[in-house]
């Protein structure tokens, strides 16, 4: 959480602003696309494998995995000499801003589900 609150307060707030929409498609449907297919794959992996993962643990696992850290990129776009205003670095900066609280939210989320769930070990 503080490296979230110091990106949030480094990003180019104009431009941030400017691509909110394209941000939050990519963070939210990319994030839980990323989660769900992670943790179905590990589900039905694991069902060959002869040590079954219930669906919970694979879907908390899929979530957990699913945050992304793009400094890399980041370092690649500006050693290409892009800056925070082209349209690629705001989109990217943006997406793992917001993936991240998307990432711990369903983490949070699927974990609060194993009162309900007798089948997860707990």
């Amino acid at each position: 959480p503080p490296i979230i609150f110091e990106a949030a307060l480094s990003v180019n707030k104009k431009e941030f602003r400017r691509r909110r929409l394209s941000i939050l498609m990519f963070a939210v449907f990319g994030t839980l696309l990323s989660s769900f297919t992670a943790g179905f794959m590990v589900y039905f992996t694991s069902l060959f494998t002869g040590t079954v993962f219930p669906l919970l643990d694979s879907l908390i696992y899929g979530a957990l995995v699913s945050s992304i850290d793009p400094v890399a990129i980041l370092s690649v776009l500006t050693s290409l000499n892009m800056c925070e205003t082209d349209t690629i670095f705001i989109l990217v900066f943006g997406e793992s801003l917001l993936n991240d609280g998307i990432a711990i939210t369903l983490f949070k989320c699927l974990v609060g589900r194993y009162s309900n769930d007798d089948d997860s070990v707990t």
